[in-house]
């Protein structure tokens, strides 16, 4: 057997051997991302159900410390975790109201909707914290004014009750008195009564 038969049949064996060895890496690579999602999945699981039976900076961060990703579709890819976020910042709870605000984008159609409710009644209760989600840009100006103008459906053909709703947002956006909500005060108002004269158009 000639040398240059021998050395292309070493080499021939390298690089099947080293061919071998790839694909065992990639098997064992494949496993190891798979334990690693299943386990931020379950991460991101646990941190939602705590958050919502018990919403607060410190159960927020929790929810924020994982796969942010993982973590919203824990809560908006289930309707009933959804409803129960709705509720809580309906309700008037900040933290609720900040990560719902800050995960619009990830919604849409009657979700979105249902959302934009709940901010609005959240403004309501917390005017203040409502338009600091707007100031610090977690809410898009779009958002915000939605928000502020969007009624349950169960409020449809009631005039009067949509009317003493937005009552409500405005005397809840006049008592604001920081300063570094001034502006933001001032464009709320605007939009409140711009949708309380359509109200009274269509009456």
């Amino acid at each position: 057997m000639s040398a240059l038969l021998i050395v292309h049949r070493r080499q021939s064996a390298v690089r099947v051997f080293i061919c071998q060895m790839l694909v065992i890496m990639g098997l064992v690579f494949g496993v190891l991302v798979d334990t690693s999602t299943a386990d931020a999945s379950e991460q991101c699981d646990a941190a939602a159900t705590e958050f919502l039976r018990s919403p607060s900076a410190s159960s927020l961060r929790a929810l924020n410390n994982g796969d942010a990703g993982s973590c919203w579709n824990s809560i908006g890819t289930s309707n009933e975790k959804l409803q129960a976020m709705n509720t809580l910042v309906s309700n008037g709870n900040h933290s609720a109201a900040h990560y719902l605000a800050s995960h619009l984008k990830r919604l849409g159609g009657g979700n979105l909707e249902d959302a934009l409710i709940a901010l609005g009644q959240f403004s309501e209760m917390d005017m203040a914290g409502f338009l600091e989600l707007t100031r610090a840009h977690v809410l898009t100006s779009r958002e915000s004014s939605d928000a502020l103008t969007m009624l349950p459906l169960s409020m449809t053909d009631e005039p009067k009750t949509q009317l003493a709703a937005m009552e409500r947002r405005r005397v809840a956006a006049t008592l604001i008195s920081q300063k570094s909500l001034e502006k933001y005060k001032t464009v709320a108002l605007s939009e409140i009564d711009q949708f309380v004269t359509e109200i009274k158009r269509s009456q």
